[in-house]
């Protein structure tokens, strides 16, 4: 490749050269490109060099093969522009020239897939005209033309034809058909392409195992460890580049490049959109488990994804020549996501314990969600476990209660033995914050939201208790009582203690208390239930509360409408005729109709309170209240 024969020398050796190649029949030459400067101008312009005349007519074609030389080796082109025109370069030239004795058949399958312009091919290739107008041809019918091109594929098949040559055919349609520009896919260092040295090739007897019959083979300069890129007239700098200096030669590159065309094995880049969706999908997936996930195994997760991700490049590589985008996840998008996970984490806990931060912070307000938990019977069940027993029980029921509440994203600020106070934001302390959402219209959506998943982690966490109490002997179970308030709350340090302040906090705890009344589990006010259909609550009625003096709506959360059977349904259906005859004052009717509930549901607590109430007010036992009956508890 880089023996240009560009002068005469004897000219007997030429006449025998130009007849050798003559006689061959399947000889290429190489054209030098040249880059002279035009003159009075700093331009320059591309010139094709060819070969003496003679040798021109002797030769089947002329090709030349360009390389970037500014940077490791990584592109080649199948057809090059020049200002004649555009000609095939030596590796497209070398495989129509393989092809040729398939010619026939490629053509037949052109027709088969209804090219018109087929049967006016050249029949026979004997000179570069010959082979510059079947180049130009074939590129004009299928360039750039994928339909065409996947029908003259399909239609090999019928061909009589064997696997490798098949291969060939197939090759030259992908040839014409496919980009301007390949990647090429080095097999490895200097010599990894079989090269075979001048004189052993002229001293081998024919028939020996150098016969290069049915071969394609590239004439040229060969790297080699004595001759370094300082005295290579054709190297080139790869990937492979050695440490001594050792460029890959064009003669390689163009053989690399040769059979990367046969094979089908180019370097094929992920399309933009592809690599989009990659980078995107990498991102995502990182930042929402570095996020998500305590510091070490947020750090342990990101080294996982960048191993997976450089196995993936690997096997993608390796397997399908395809090369997956690789420096951007695992230089910029790991290292960001996880210092972006790790900060916001950390702000997280600097916003539920700004007190281990700044012993002074300054009191957080916001509307939120309180819930409050206690345990039926704790006294006893303390009293009766050794201390070892007491711990690790708690430990397990308050890790699953935490578990659930920073499942539906809330935050379990304080613990007492067997009680938790947990919180969820239905607005954000941030001014800013508040009043875009406000502008938005999402400020009313975000409040109920935090309700809804408050009301959702409440019924979770009662169903929870069912199972962890059935998972466990009697004397360790843990029958667990629960309380909702939404409000106005504060979070702050009083007596150098974190503790969210304020009457939702308070309510929460009283409203958890009167479960004991009416030996129910789960009791909500209407503030926090308000507009949540999803949800199937009971409203019990109007209470003033122990230390309160304006009453609350308080209702009993049963669980998800859509989950609940059709007995709780007419249940509460019932229950509240029975209040509707409470609240307008017709104390037999409700008696009456709570009676029968009673009978129908005999383990149904506010059936039980509210037929006794309702009895006490109709014969006098008891005064009714003046008005909306309002029941006052004094204690519980």
């Amino acid at each position: 490749m880089d023996v240009w024969f560009e002068g005469h020398r004897l000219p007997a050796d030429d006449d025998e050269l130009a007849r050798a190649i003559a006689e061959s029949g399947n000889v290429v030459l190489v054209q030098r490109v040249d880059h002279p400067h035009l003159t009075g101008a700093d331009v320059s312009t591309e010139l094709l060099k060819s070969p003496i005349t003679q040798f021109q007519d002797s030769a089947l074609s002329l090709a030349p093969f360009p390389l970037p030389r500014s940077s490791p080796t990584p592109v080649f082109w199948p057809f090059f522009d020049t200002p004649s025109g555009v000609v095939a370069t030596l590796p497209a030239v070398g495989l129509q020239i393989h092809g040729l004795p398939l010619l026939d058949h490629l053509q037949s399958a052109l027709e088969q897939a209804g090219v018109q312009s087929a049967a006016a091919l050249p029949r026979r290739v004997t000179s570069p005209e010959d082979m510059r107008k079947l180049v130009e041809s074939l590129r004009h019918e299928l360039q750039q033309k994928a339909p065409v091109a996947a029908r003259v594929l399909a239609s090999l098949d019928s061909q009589r034809i064997t696997a490798p040559e098949r291969r060939v055919l197939s090759a030259l349609v992908r040839l014409y058909s496919g980009p301007d520009t390949y990647y090429l896919n080095f097999y490895g260092p200097p010599g990894s392409i079989r090269t075979i040295p001048f004189h052993q090739l002229l001293q081998s007897d024919p028939g020996s195992e150098l016969d290069l019959s049915g071969k394609v083979v590239f004439v040229g300069e060969s790297a080699s460890a004595l001759v370094t890129s300082a005295t290579q007239t054709d190297s080139y700098p790869t990937v492979f580049t050695t440490s001594e200096g050792v460029d890959l030669s064009g003669t390689e590159i163009g053989a690399t490049a040769f059979a990367n065309l046969l094979t089908d094995r180019t370097l094929q880049l992920t399309s933009p959109l592809t690599s989009l969706v990659i980078l995107l999908a990498f991102g995502g997936l990182a930042g929402c488990l570095t996020r998500l996930l305590p510091g070490v195994q947020a750090t342990a997760t990101a080294i996982g994804l960048g191993i997976g991700v450089v196995a993936l490049a690997q096997w993608m590589f390796i397997r399908h020549s395809v090369l997956v985008p690789l420096a951007v996840p695992l230089l910029i998008q790991l290292p960001v996501a996880m210092f972006a996970g790790l900060l916001s984490r950390y702000r997280d806990i600097r916003k539920q314990m700004p007190i281990e931060v700044n012993p002074y912070a300054r009191q957080q307000l916001f509307s939120g969600v309180c819930l409050t938990t206690d345990v039926k019977g704790y006294t006893h069940l303390a009293e009766h476990l050794t201390r070892d027993e007491l711990h690790d029980l708690l430990n397990e029921y308050h890790e699953m209660l935490r578990g659930l509440v920073a499942a539906r994203r809330g935050l379990v600020w304080g613990r007492g033995g067997d009680s938790a106070l947990c919180v969820w934001r239905t607005s954000t302390p941030f001014w800013l914050a508040r009043t875009l959402a406000r502008w938005l219209g999402r400020q009313g959506q975000q409040e109920k939201a935090a309700r809804l998943n408050a009301c959702l982690a409440a019924i979770e966490i009662r169903d929870a208790i069912d199972r962890f109490n059935a998972a466990h002997p009697v004397a360790k179970r843990m029958p667990t009582r629960i309380g909702l308030d939404a409000g106005e709350i504060g979070l702050g340090a009083v007596a150098g203690e974190l503790q969210a302040v304020g009457d939702p906090a308070n309510t929460a705890s009283r409203i958890e208390h009167v479960n004991k009344l009416f030996s129910t589990r789960l009791l909500a006010s209407a503030a926090a239930v308000r507009g949540l259909d999803v949800l199937l609550v009971r409203p019990l009625g109007s209470f003033v509360l122990p230390g309160k003096s304006d009453p609350v709506e308080i209702a009993e959360i049963v669980g998800r409408r859509e989950t609940v059977g059709a007995p709780d349904q007419q249940l509460c259906e019932r229950f509240a005729r029975g209040m509707e005859l409470f609240d307008t004052r017709n104390w037999a009717g409700a008696a009456s109709l709570f009676q029968q509930l009673a009978i129908d549901y005999p383990e149904d607590g506010p059936s039980g309170y509210f037929r006794d109430l309702s009895s006490r007010y109709a014969t006098a036992v008891l005064a009714p209240p003046d008005g909306r009956p309002v029941i006052r508890i004094e204690a519980l």
